[in-house]
Parts: C-alpha cells; structure tokens; sequence
C-alpha cells in the first residue's frame, strides 16, 4: 500500500527470548511502529518464524532514543503485506533476548504504516516465535534509543514468498533555517606584507673646495743612526742611536762593538765587566724542566759552573770556585772473565768519594747493558759486572766527589769467550734382539744448553732437551746416529755422537729342549735355524726345519724320522712321531673353530710371539716363491720338504718322501682344515684333508 508518514520512534523495550520460527505466512500489511525503547541485556535468540510476504513500506517517522530490548515473541507466519504505516519515534533498545527457530516464510503483504517505537525493556527469554499478522502501513519513525545487549540469534525458517512492494510516498517538504549565532572572537593579526621596492639613487652633489694645508708638526724623538746596526738606549733623558750600545748585525750581535766576530753569535767586548750566568742552587737546578744539552748555570752550592749531559742525565761540573774537581785516572785491562761476566778495573782518583760505571756493548756507548748506564759503583776501584752473554763488552768510568763529575775516562773492551761444556753423548747401545726402544746417557751441561739430533737411520726422540731423553721407533735390524749438541752462542757449541744398533731375533738359531708330554711325543733337545722372510707378505721370523725335526731335511725328499720331525692333528696340542706314539685315539674331528693360541704347539713348545702361520701367509709363501713343486718349496729359505703325514683311522704314516703336507692355523669347515700340499708336480693350498690327519708343523713369529 502507500506509505505513510513516519512517526519519531519511542525507547525499544527488552527484548525477549526468540521462540521456534514456525511456517512464514502472508505478509500483512506492515503496522505503525512504536518507540525503540532502551536496549537491554541480550536474551536468548528464538527460532525465526517464516517470513511473510512484504507489504507496501509506510512513511518512515523519526528516531526516538532506543530503550532495553524486550523479550521477542514467537514469529507467527508472515501475512501478507500491506500499507507501510507512519514510523513512530524509536524507543530505548532493551537487552536481546534468545533468538527463537525461523519459521516458513510466507508471501509478503502490503507494508503497513509503522508505529512508534516504545522503550525497550530487559531483554528476556525468547518465547516461540508466532504468525506473523498482515502488516499495515508504516508509522512515522520515533528517535532511535539507547541499543540494548544482543540476545542469541534463532535458526532460520524457511522464507515465503515476496509480497508486492506498496507505493513510496512523497518527501517531506524541508524545515526551516535556524537562527544565526552571535559573532564570534576576531581572528589574529596576518603577517606583514612584503617590503615596496626601492626607488634610483638621486645624482651625486658637485665637490667641495679643499681647505687650505696646515702647519708642519715638531721633528720625533729618534735621530738617524751613523751606521747599519746601530741600537738605540735610554740614557735617562732621551734615546740614543750609537754604536757603543748593543749592535746587531742580523746574522749575530756585539756588544760594545760594531764589528762583532764572524764566528761569534754574540760577542761581548769590555776592560772593565765580566759575564755573569744564572745562578742557582742544587735544589733549584733539579726543578729547571727538560734541561736541554750544554745547559750552562753557576751551582752556589757546589760553587761549580755546571753544563748539562742530555746522554747521561746529568749535570757535569766543569769549574768550580769553591772545591777542587776528582784528580786524573784511568780504566784499567778487565779481569776474571767467564763466560757471563767479568770486574771492570781502574786506579784511584785523588779527590774522589765515588765512581760512575757505563758498560756497551758498542763502543760509542749509544746504548748500554741493562743496568749500567752512569751505574754508582761506590768508591771503590774494581766492580764486577755479570748476567752478560759471550761477546765483546766496553766501559768507562766518571770520578765523583762534592764538587762534581768529572769526565769520561779512556775506554776498556773485554771479550768473554766462554765455551760449552764438552759434549759427551755416552757409549754406543744395543738393545736386546728384537727391541726398538734405547734410553741415552749424555752428560748434563754447566755451560750452556744441549740438544738431541738424529744424524741417520730411523729414531723419535721423545725428550730433545734432555741428556738421558728416551728413544723410540728404532728399525731392527739397523742402525741409527744420534747426536748430543752444548751450544753457549755465541761462543760455539761442542757436539758427540752415539750410535745405537738393532738386531733381529729371528738370526741365528734357536735351542728348544722338548720334554715328552701333553704336546712333545718324546724328550729331546733341538737347535733349529732361524731365518727373516718376507715370503708371506710381510717380514716375519721362521723356522727352518719342522717342529721337533733332529735335522734340516737334505732334499726335497727326504723321508727320515730325523728331517720329519713330528706331526700334529688339527687344532690339538699332543704331537705325534711315527709309529704312531703316543696311542692314536682321535679318529673324528667336528668342531667350528681355526686352531686357537691355547691348543697351539708353536707358542707351547717355542715360547711367546711364535705360532702356526695363518691360510693366508702358506697362500703368500707358495705365490711370493714361485713354487711349482717340492723342489722350488725346498730351494727357498724356508727348505720345506715331503714329509707326508698320518692317516685318519689308524695314524699310519703315508706319502713320506713324495708329497708334504703343513698344516696353517685356518679351518675351511667344522671337519677340514687349510693346509699347504708340496710334491713333484705342483704346489698349492688345499682344504679336502679331514681334522684327524696328522701333518707336520712351521712356525713364524712376527
């Protein structure tokens, strides 16, 4: 419908809890809105109600203050809508109560006229929200309300559908103007405007006539000298230019004279005065600031005229008045030297209480030995002067008594040439087979320090600085110099030497008494050879028969009792000779283990350091030598030959003289172990031997 004109609108009242929104029907017309109240506290949202259709929008009045919200009714389906109503005045807005479930929105009606706002109270709970009647035209709008505290906002209904919009009424004709306020403070001065330009100058005037000359004033005080140089004085009454006074000739001064000496600065001529220097006292002498050199003053005092030595720091009497200078001496040849001092000597000055001592080691004396630059040495004639190294030295000495010091006496050089102690390095050492390590014996040094060098062959020294430092890392065999150096720089130095040699147990030959037992099969002595190979890889010792051998096999097939010596089940210490003694009980091995230091006959019967060679040491020997067959294998260092070996079952000897069989200390398996096979045709490593059969045994020591 049309819309009205809207009323002011009133205080909006609490608002209350909002219910559940029901179906939304048609939208009535809109009715007159009343004044908002003031808003209180915020309740509960209710559910949204459908909305209606929408109606025709009425005149919009004007705002009221907006009271408490009040609590919200349940929203009832929209109607249709109607008319919008005058708005009136809105109320103060209450506090928002619960927001209640929409509910289906229905066709929107014409807007009705809105009504004025009323207060709005405290928001309370939202009650369900009800149908929604038709609105009616809207009211005139109240004044718009203090706004209260939102309450929870309800789920949304479903929205009907939208009414016809009413017809816009017209605008309000324009109120009237205002009435004008009183006049206000004047303003602040503004800021001054900018200078006007300057205008021409105007011409210039005609000059003045010049005034007449005045009178001549009297002659100076100063007449003209007679000659170039000439000075003036005051002789009481008036100045005086003569050349009686003093005269200066710009490169130097007379006085008394007009022709000064050329070689003078000043040069003072009179038969009748003399030239009187400052005077002063000791005391007032010492105060005079960084006296500078040939400082001239009379000492009233001593009664001496003193000059000052900027080298010595001191003031030198040169004439005195009163007393009597220390007469003529001389330094005398220094004596007692060594190597860090010596006495400087001199005679006797008449007159003297006390000597001053200077001693360099240049003999211009710009510099001194610490400690002895114008040195007191008391009244004496001699003085030794230490804490020096080897060298040439210099002094003097200066007589002192009342009144002064005299000059410098003539200068003394010394050389002090002491030389080191004699370097003695002590005997030449063996250490015992086998050992790399030494311990040296040189002599402790009185004069100067000494040193440890290597001069040749392998050593580290492990304490240089000391006579009787350690060694270690001696190669064996071989031999290493060593040197013992005293130097006393720079008076030279003394050196010795000592020569340590090494030496391999593996050389020679090795006596083993065997006693018959848990490992020897019988008692006996054996002297075996010994011989340094690197067959096997690496430098090692051997053996060079086999294990409890008499004898060295005489050929590559030897098959005496004698050359085979005795044999040996894997990984088992009891050895066997041929027969088999003793008793033969082991016919089956299984075990997982290579031949272990505990069971091993090497290390039992030859002693510590020597062992079964591994698999890979017999794999090196055969590859390193060359070895094709028994004859190449007896041919080497080593001299191995076919002593066969003890079968399995019984311990029967076989194959003696035609193939021979050494054990390593490697299994292949829990039943086979690694050993070498040598004969005619071939030689190699091989595993297919059981455990039980007995071989013949090398041993190597590293």
């Amino acid at each position: 419908g049309a819309t009205g004109a809207t009323s002011s609108t009133g205080a909006t009242g609490s608002t209350g809890a909002t219910s559940a929104t029901g179906a939304t029907g048609i939208t009535g017309a809109t009715g007159a809105t009343s004044s908002t109240g003031a808003t209180g506290s915020t309740g509960a949202t209710s559910a949204t109600g459908a909305t209606g259709s929408t109606g025709a929008s009425g005149a919009t009045s004007s705002t009221g203050a907006t009271g408490s919200t009040g609590a919200t009714s349940a929203t009832g389906a929209t109607g249709i809508t109607g008319a919008t109503g005058a708005t009136s005045s809105t109320g103060a807005t209450g506090s928002t109560g619960a927001t209640s479930a929409t509910g289906v929105t229905g066709s929107t009606g014409a807007t009705g006229a809105t009504s004025s706002t009323g207060a709005t109270g405290s928001t309370g709970a939202t009650s369900a929200t009800g149908a929604t009647g038709n609105t009616g035209a809207t009211g005139v709008t109240s004044s718009t309300g203090a706004t209260g505290s939102t309450g929870a906002t309800s789920a949304t209904g479903v929205t009907g559908s939208t009414g016809s919009t009413g017809t816009t009424s017209s605008t309000g004709s324009t109120g009237s103007t205002g009435a004008t306020s009183a006049t206000g403070n004047t303003g602040a001065t503004g800021s001054t405007g900018a200078t006007g330009t300057t205008s021409s100058t105007g011409s210039t005037g005609s000059t003045g006539s010049t005034g007449s000359t005045g009178s001549t004033g009297s002659t100076g005080m100063l007449s003209d000298g007679t000659a170039i140089g000439n000075t003036t004085y005051w002789d009481g009454s008036q100045w005086v230019v003569s050349s009686s006074n003093i005269y200066n000739a710009g490169a130097n001064i007379g006085i008394n004279t007009a022709v000064p000496d050329t070689s003078a600065k000043l040069d003072i001529v009179s038969e009748s005065s003399g030239l009187l220097i400052p005077r002063m006292t000791t005391t007032q002498r010492n105060a005079i600031p960084s006296p500078v050199e040939s400082l001239l003053i009379y000492n009233t005092t001593t009664q001496c005229y003193e000059g000052y030595n900027a080298t010595t720091q001191s003031w030198v009497a040169f004439g005195c008045i009163g007393c009597q200078l220390p007469g003529g001496f001389s330094a005398s040849a220094g004596s007692a030297l060594t190597g860090t001092s010596f006495s400087a000597n001199w005679t006797a000055s008449a007159g003297a209480t006390t000597y001053y001592l200077d001693v360099s080691s240049v003999s211009s004396f710009t510099s001194f030995v610490a400690g002895y630059n114008n040195l007191n040495a008391g009244n004496v004639t001699t003085y030794s002067v230490t804490g020096l190294t080897c060298g040439t030295y210099y002094y003097r000495i200066r007589a002192n008594n009342a009144c002064g010091t005299g000059s410098n006496s003539n200068v003394i050089s010394v050389t002090l040439s002491g030389a080191p102690t004699t370097a003695n390095a002590g005997a030449d050492i063996t250490p015992a087979c086998g050992v790399t390590t030494a311990t040296l014996a040189g002599n402790t040094p009185t004069v100067g320090t000494g040193a440890w060098s290597v001069i040749s062959g392998t050593a580290t020294i492990t304490t240089p600085s000391s006579p009787t430092s350690g060694v270690t890392g001696l190669a064996v065999p071989g031999t290493a110099t060593l040197r013992w150096t005293i130097t006393n720089n720079p008076c030279g130095t003394s050196t010795d030497d000592v020569v340590i040699t090494t030496s391999s147990c593996c050389a020679g030959s090795l006596t083993i008494n065997h006693t018959i037992g848990t490992v020897a099969p019988e008692t006996k002595s054996v002297t075996y050879g010994v011989v340094s190979t690197n067959l096997s890889g690496s430098t090692k010792c051997w053996i060079t028969r086999n294990l409890g051998a008499t004898n060295q096999g005489s050929s590559a097939t030897d098959n005496t009792d004698a050359a085979a010596g005795w044999y040996w089940q894997f990984n088992l210490k009891q050895g066997y000779k041929v027969g088999p003694t003793p008793a033969w009980t082991v016919t089956d091995i299984n075990q997982n283990s290579n031949w272990v230091a505990a069971q091993d006959p090497c290390t039992i019967e030859l002693g510590a350091g020597w062992r079964i060679p591994t698999g890979t040491e017999w794999t090196n020997a055969d590859a390193n030598g060359s070895w094709a067959n028994y004859t190449n294998a007896y041919s080497s260092v080593l001299k191995l030959h076919a002593g066969g070996l003890l079968r399995t079952s019984d311990g029967l000897l076989q194959n003696r003289g035609a193939n021979g069989y050494f054990y390593s200390s490697t299994q292949n398996n829990d039943r086979e172990g690694v050993y070498l096979d040598i004969r005619s045709g071939g030689s190699n490593m091989a595993q297919a031997k059981n455990k039980p059969e007995a071989m013949t045994l090398r041993c190597i020591k590293d």
